[in-house]
This record gives structure tokens, sequence and C-alpha cells, in this order.
């Protein structure tokens, strides 16, 4: 997250849980995070890209300069639907269809990229 910010890399949070805000400020990251959809006001849930597409027009970046990281299947599913790059986190079989798979966020460094 740290990286992001010095690269001016504009973050967002495409999270399914309506207790995505409360988290983000109960452990002391919302600051980090541009902005954050709110997935009540969305039509479809994942694996339809309508979440990564909201949040990338939240941020105001284009789908092809946007990376989507993700720790479920049906959530890279949604990613590459939206045409995004997806960074899929942990099992490589469950997140088979992830163009880049990491078994942790440890592993997360711009340059990979």
């Amino acid at each position: 997250m740290k990286e992001a910010r010095r690269a001016d890399i504009r973050i967002g949070l495409a999270s399914a849980s309506q207790n995505g805000s409360y988290i983000l400020d109960k452990i002391g990251l919302r600051s980090c995070f541009d902005t954050i959809v709110d997935p009540s006001l969305l039509i479809k849930g994942k694996p339809d890209p309508e979440i990564f597409i909201k949040c990338a027009h939240q941020l105001g970046v284009p789908l092809e300069n946007c990376v989507g990281i993700e720790d479920a299947a049906a959530g890279v599913e949604a990613i590459n639907a939206a045409g995004i790059l997806s960074v899929g986190i942990g099992s490589d079989i469950e997140l088979k269809a992830a163009q880049i798979i990491l078994p942790s966020t440890q592993q997360l460094k711009l340059n990979i990229f």
C-alpha cells in the first residue's frame, strides 16, 4: 500500500462486504483508499464485473490501467470479465483463472505488473 501511494497510484476497494469501510476504519487503513464501492448500490454481484467497473469509474482510471487483486475465484472471474489485469492471492488451483497468482499479499510489489 505504501509503495503504491508513493507512486501516486489510486486505490479502491471493490468488496462485496457491506462492512468494507468499517473494517478499514478499524484497522487504520481507510486513508489508504481513494474510493470504496458501496455494494448495496450494485445490480449484480461477483462474478459479474459491475463492482470492478464501478470502482475504476469512481477512481477515474481506465479499465486497461487497472489491476484487481482478489482471493476468491468469483472475484477473479469478475476482474477478467471487466478487462482488468487479475491478481489472485492464495491457492493457485482455486484462482487458476488469474493472470498473476501470488501465495500472499507479501509478494505484491509494483514491479510485478
